[in-house]
């Protein structure tokens, strides 16, 4: 695909060009395309996938461990890797083979209800989204994409089943994934006008979503005797706190950021303006988008962004957006005007290729 490539040439230039951040003061070439490649895929977060992949989990009430990313990717990593292929180049793999089926799976769940031409404009948005370069780095974004699309497209053709399976899966893949059950269920409901008497046992298949979740609890609570450890571990990462209060955090860090002043995590000013419009701009689509979404694409729209909301990390939060797909079919309706559509691209493919270079070259882009 051409935005990967894209970010592959432009990864190489920030490996040889750019000052490097703070994370990777020694970075460079290694005189090797491949590995050189490779290496810009490998960044923050992947090194914890790796060691879970490699190690399996560790879980400490002082220090910060890995215990906080759910398993599948990593798991999905091992299996590959068990062919002979490297940690790196299996997560790279994965990363893109999930990145390229989410394209053509959301291309196709997107013309069920929308032209042929909105659709193939909800996929290019959606791979030149400024934090689309994660889809392609050794983070679990990519997969997570993958498994909420797969989980409503066989929604849609009522294989229940399926999409609970799979919204399984999301859900065992990242932890917000236990949101896509109520999506499915209204989109369940929908088919049946919200007839409470049309409900059948096939419904019960929803809840393999919270299932996904509910075995790494269980995984916790039998290797380290705490079974929401995951939860825990996070007050020892840069002192997190989640939940509805932390929206508040959110708020107050959005609120500093669009007056330049220092945010609590000390980004870049310009860097934290930038996430702050995103978040903002994410939000205003999610609840216009009511009027014209699918119901249950809107509610799942809404319900992802105030997950977002609750993970009180502003230098996140364009990664979090991301894998949210109805956030890019509102974005291909507002397309269909051609200034819009000429603009939504180039600013989108601008912050792309600085995001990434930022990314590559060691600067915080988490």
């Amino acid at each position: 695909m051409a935005s990967r490539a894209l970010l592959v040439l432009v990864g190489l230039l920030a490996i040889g060009y750019v000052p490097k951040g703070s994370y990777l003061p020694g970075l460079s070439y290694s005189g090797d395309v491949l590995n050189d490649i490779l290496g810009t895929t490998l960044r923050y977060d992947g090194g914890w996938y790796l060691s879970i992949a490699q190690h399996g989990y560790a879980y400490s009430q002082t220090i910060a461990t890995n215990i906080v990313f759910f398993p599948l990717y990593p798991i999905s990593i091992w299996l590959l890797s068990r062919t002979g292929v490297s940690y790196v180049l299996s997560g790279a793999l994965i990363s893109n083979a999930c990145a390229l089926a989410s394209s053509l799976l959301l291309f196709k769940l997107l013309r069920m209800d929308f032209g042929e031409a909105d659709s193939k404009r909800a996929v290019l948005y959606l791979l030149v989204f400024p934090a689309s370069f994660f889809f392609s780095a050794v983070y679990s974004e990519s997969l997570f994409l993958l498994l909420s699309i797969a989980a409503f497209y066989f929604a849609r053709r009522s294989n229940w089943l399926a999409a609970g399976a799979l919204g399984g899966l999301a859900a065992l893949s990242r932890v917000n994934g236990v949101v896509l059950f109520l999506p499915l269920a209204c989109e369940y409901l929908d088919q049946r006008e919200f007839g409470l008497h049309k409900v059948r046992l096939d419904s019960l298949f929803l809840l393999l979503v919270p299932a996904g979740a509910l075995f790494f609890m269980a995984y916790c609570q039998l290797q380290f005797g705490d079974g929401l450890a995951f939860i825990h571990q996070e007050q020892l990462w840069q002192g997190r706190s989640y939940g509805t209060l932390a929206i508040f955090s959110t708020a107050k860090q959005v609120l500093r950021s669009l007056l330049f002043l220092p945010t609590t995590e000390g980004f870049n000013a310009i860097y934290a303006f930038i996430q702050s419009a995103i978040l903002i701009s994410a939000l205003a689509i999610s609840f216009a988008s009511a009027k014209f979404l699918r119901k249950s694409y809107a509610l799942y729209l809404v319900v992802a962004m105030l997950v977002v909301l609750m993970t009180g990390m502003l230098g996140s939060e364009f990664r979090y957006i991301a894998p949210i797909f109805p956030i890019f079919a509102a974005l291909a309706v507002a397309g269909r005007d051609r200034r819009a559509d000429m603009a939504i691209t180039s600013i989108s493919i601008a912050l792309l290729i600085v995001f990434t270079v930022m990314f590559v070259a060691g600067y915080p882009t988490f």
